[in-house]
């Protein structure tokens, strides 16, 4: 009874007691039908404090706190769950059924090329036809990609905007996702906006032109179409929070657990299909920075959601942050983004498990923020060009970010050849996870809060090194150029004396094989500890193994060898596959 004491008291001012229980007996009977004709169903309850919420928020979707009512979302099977902790509750109209909203085919902008105006929600139609377009009209400038179907087959788009956009380049990389809840719209039509921003005004705006120049930038405006276009195509209203098979999305990644073993983490057996397309996309171009979008309030969290334990950081979140927040308050009305002051870390706001912004944290080495920007979920037609209005300037500042901090490139000190997956963890600072790797140019890029700092840099087979009292400032970038020595030794400088040396390295979804000093190379293969060949991959001194069979099917993670046949000796080499 402890969980209904806060209302026992306001109901015995009332003097009706069996109230409660009358009413929750029609809270009950609404919450089915809603479970039944949407698969979801929003309701609110109180709670005395954040303490009550550790169980809670892993059996249903909190969606936000306001002192101490709390706002969620559940499945049949969640709030099945969440009456057994004997709650009062109230069911509450989805927001997406609270705002009836005009839309439009576009056809003005996809039939006629006039001009867009981004006041109407499109279709879904015209949502994949306005994603082709943006590369049909700046085909120097952007890429739009599948990168994953919904459950119902509804497509995921994203767009790659750079200078070179059919290259790939040493540059740091970026992703912006938006509505992995269905019901939360409005950031949906500000990634439009700003996808056609930074490709019509590339010619015309010195900032613009910076930014494509030297950030690969990712934008993947519909995260959750099936949510969002719950009903049909033809409209959003009645969109919901949930995918089509009834689940949170943002509660559908694996979890994370921070100790001081990195392998100590629990995985989902078998994520929705959505939520495995935005892992693979991530794993394919491994970010430096991202966000992802919602609605609902108004403020920006950053990590960690799941732990108290700060993150190694959490001056430099602070810093964007609060800057993010005072940029929309400076642009918009008095009162907006003041939630929780504008800024939060997300576990102080409450803690939850399986959220994007964890996984992308600690399994890949970004730094990910997530931004709520309206309270009205499904937001008016009519606002859509005021809000974008509210956080361009946010949106692309943050973009910013990216640029600053320490970059460099880590090179072999013999050949100059650029090294890949070399770890780069800043001394006395980093810990769970916040460490991150070159690319396969060798390039690395580390956002981090102004002061100085010591730089190891370490990659199997070569001597680690460190750089002591690199001075970062805020907005500004420190170049580090790092070359690694592998051992060998010089004679009488005419004479190098080697040895044969294999590494290998995690590198995507496979491995990457560097050899030196082997010899020519006749054949080189993947095989099983007993020895059966899984794969041949092609003979070059570097080379990278995508993780399948000779067949072109993905093989499970373990102990395998690889082995390299030369004109001088057979050499293998043992590895662990481990995704």
């Amino acid at each position: 009874m402890k969980y209904v004491r806060g209302f026992l008291i306001g109901l015995f001012v009332l003097g009706n007691i069996s109230l409660l229980f009358s009413n929750n007996t029609a809270e009950y009977n609404k919450a089915m039908q809603y479970l039944d004709e949407r698969g979801e169903v929003c309701f609110n309850f109180y709670i005395d404090s954040p303490s009550e919420l550790q169980d809670l928020a892993n059996i249903i979707s909190i969606d936000k706190i306001t002192s101490n009512e709390v706002f969620a979302y559940a499945n049949e099977a969640e709030f099945n769950e969440f009456l057994k902790y004997n709650y009062y509750y109230e069911v509450k109209t989805p927001p997406g059924l609270l705002t009836e909203v005009q839309m439009s085919d576009y056809s003005d902008y996809l039939k006629n090329g006039a001009p867009p105006v981004w006041d109407q929600y499109p279709t879904y139609d015209a949502y994949i036809q306005i994603m082709e377009k943006f590369q049909t009209d700046y085909p120097d400038l952007c890429i739009v990609e599948q990168f994953g179907s919904s459950v119902n087959n509804r497509k995921l788009m994203v767009a790659k905007i750079s200078d070179n956009v059919d290259q790939e380049e040493k540059e740091p990389k970026f992703f912006y996702q938006s509505t992995i809840h269905g019901d939360e719209t409005a950031p949906w039509i500000m990634m439009l906006n700003l996808i056609e921003h930074l490709c019509k005004d590339y010619n015309s705006d010195a900032r613009v032109k910076k930014l494509v120049d030297n950030i690969e930038i990712w934008i993947n405006p519909l995260c959750n179409p099936d949510g969002t276009y719950q009903n049909d195509n033809s409209s959003v209203s009645g969109a919901r929070r949930y995918n089509a098979n009834n689940k949170d999305l943002n509660r559908d990644f694996p979890f994370v657990y921070l100790s001081e073993d990195e392998n100590s983490r629990s995985q989902q057996i078998r994520p929705q299909t959505e939520t495995q397309a935005t892992m693979d996309l991530a794993d394919d171009h491994t970010f430096t920075m991202s966000a992802d979008f919602h609605g609902g309030t108004e403020l920006v969290c950053y990590v960690w959601g799941m732990s108290g334990t700060n993150h190694a950081d959490r001056d430099w979140w602070e810093y964007v942050g609060q800057e993010w927040a005072e940029l929309a308050q400076d642009n918009s009305p008095s009162g907006y983004f003041t939630a929780q002051a504008g800024c939060i870390n997300c576990y102080r706001w409450y803690e939850v498990q399986g959220e994007r912004i964890n996984y992308a944290g600690y399994n890949q080495s970004c730094r990910d923020l997530t931004v709520e920007v309206s309270t009205q979920k499904l937001l008016s037609e009519s606002n859509l060009t005021t809000y974008w209005g509210y956080q361009k300037e946010s949106i692309i500042t943050y973009l910013e970010q990216v640029l600053y901090g320490v970059h460099g490139t880590v090179t072999d000190s013999t050949t100059g050849d650029p090294l890949g997956d070399v770890k780069v963890l800043v001394e006395n600072h980093d810990r769970d996870n916040s460490q991150i790797y070159t690319d396969a140019f060798g390039g690395f890029y580390r956002p981090i809060q102004s002061g100085s700092h010591d730089f190891t840099f370490s990659l199997q087979g070569y001597e680690s090194k460190t750089i002591e009292n690199v001075s970062v400032t805020n907005k500004q970038t420190t170049i580090l150029d790092v070359k690694l020595w592998d051992g060998t030794t010089v004679v009488d400088n005419s004479e190098v004396q080697v040895k044969p040396a294999v590494s290998i390295m995690p590198f995507g979804k496979g491995i990457k094989i560097h050899c030196k000093n082997v010899g020519k190379i006749t054949q080189t293969g993947i095989y099983n500890l007993d020895g059966s060949l899984v794969q041949l991959v092609p003979v070059q001194k570097n080379v990278i193994w995508d993780g399948k069979n000779s067949k072109g099917y993905t093989i499970s993670n373990g102990c395998y060898i690889v082995k390299l046949v030369t004109d001088k000796k057979v050499l293998t080499k043992s590895f662990v596959l481990s995704r």
